[in-house]
This record gives structure tokens, C-alpha cells and sequence, in this order.
């Protein structure tokens, strides 16, 4: 089965770093499926398109400007980095087999470090 969107404790771990519960665009009723969004006893819950439009086209880390890149390796999986073109250098990256992890790790990271 695909995950079509952030479990319910990614999503509890979203709200409580201040993402806006407005940019959810789905929720779990009574933590069994994911529905339509919203009702007063669900958990928002963000699908990948909900999760890619949190992400910044670009981030200043340091000096520099990093931009998003995102691509899937040859069987492996997906790959989401901050990357500093003049140097050729992700200064924040995450890989991994479902693009909605991925991108729901990018968030927390860029969260955490006051970039979001």
C-alpha cells in the first residue's frame, strides 16, 4: 500500500514545531484513515504535495544560497537536498524510500534550524 500521507505522529511532531495546521490538506479520523480535511476530533495530516509546498526554492545557510534539488537514484530512492551550486555541496540532505518520509524529514531539519 502507498502512504499517501504523514502518520499521525509526523503529523503531531509538525504542529508541535508550528507548522501551520491551514497548509494540511487531509487529517485522520479517529487515527484510522486518512479523509477530508477537517473535523474537530481529527489530526491534520499533510499529503507529499502539502509537504513539497513547505519547502523553500531556496535557503541561505552561512553565506551562501542553497537551492532545492530533489531526484531519485537509480534503485534506491528518493533524495532531497539543499544545494550550493558554486560548490557543488548539499549542506542538508535526506534519502530514503518514500518521498513523503523524505520530505517530511527535510522539514523537521530546516524547522529545527530556524530556516522554516
Amino acid at each position: 500500500m502507498n502512504k499517501i500521507c504523514t502518520d499521525t505522529k509526523q503529523s503531531q511532531k509538525l504542529i508541535e514545531l508550528g507548522i501551520d495546521v491551514n497548509t494540511a490538506d487531509m487529517c485522520w479520523q479517529n487515527n484510522e484513515f486518512p479523509i477530508g480535511f477537517n473535523d474537530d476530533d481529527a489530526i491534520p495530516a499533510w499529503s507529499l504535495s502539502a509537504l513539497l509546498d513547505l519547502l523553500p526554492n531556496h535557503i541561505k545557510v552561512g553565506r551562501c544560497i542553497t537551492f532545492l534539488n530533489i531526484y531519485k537514484r537509480l534503485n534506491y530512492g528518493w533524495v532531497i537536498e539543499y544545494l550550493d551550486i558554486k560548490e557543488d555541496i548539499a549542506k542538508y540532505s535526506f534519502d530514503g524510500h518514500i518521498l513523503i518520509d523524505v520530505c517530511y524529514k527535510m522539514i523537521i531539519k530546516l524547522k529545527e534550524q530556524k530556516l522554516l
